[in-house]
């Protein structure tokens, strides 16, 4: 078997499908999508000819490109994921920023120890709520693949603490 022993069409919806070469054989979608995980891969149901003649290194191959491109899909989607985390951090240090100078001012301004006490409390829920966005910034980093460099700063972070 050879793979000029092959037919490849579209089917309607546009899917790739594959028989093998003469009239009335049977037609299969050449990749499928597990119901589990959505995630595309070879139709494992293939006949063994037409599994033969697309050849194991072929058919290899094409799992591979699957895979390389799921894994591509999961990058994108971690570096998304990676960079909201870090803008919610921003946005938390910017708010503490903003609530520290406006204690200052109140401070100044000899304003009442209540308001102080109220800017003072919204500071400690800014900083725990910062601690919290650090904490899922730090984790959407895996831990295997972190650049020394990275682990240095966040643990200089912690200290700072």
């Amino acid at each position: 078997m050879s793979s000029s022993d092959l037919e490849v069409s579209y089917s309607t919806t546009g899917r790739l499908q594959v028989k093998m070469f003469g009239a009335g054989k049977e037609l299969y979608h050449l990749i499928t999508t597990e119901k589990e995980t959505g995630r595309e891969q070879i139709n494992k149901s293939l006949p063994k000819e037409i599994k033969a003649a697309l050849g194991q290194s072929n058919y290899e191959r094409l799992q591979q490109v699957t895979y390389q491109k799921r894994k591509q899909i999961n990058e994108k989607e971690w570096a998304a994921k990676k960079e909201t985390y870090k803008k919610e951090m921003d946005e938390k240090r910017e708010e503490i920023r903003k609530e520290q100078q406006n204690l200052e001012s109140l401070e100044n301004s000899e304003a009442l120890q209540s308001e102080i006490g109220k800017t003072k409390a919204r500071i400690r829920i800014l900083e725990g709520e910062h601690a919290k966005a650090r904490a899922k910034y730090e984790k959407s980093f895996p831990e295997k693949k972190m650049n020394p460099i990275w682990k240095k700063i966040f643990k200089s972070l912690k200290m700072k603490k």
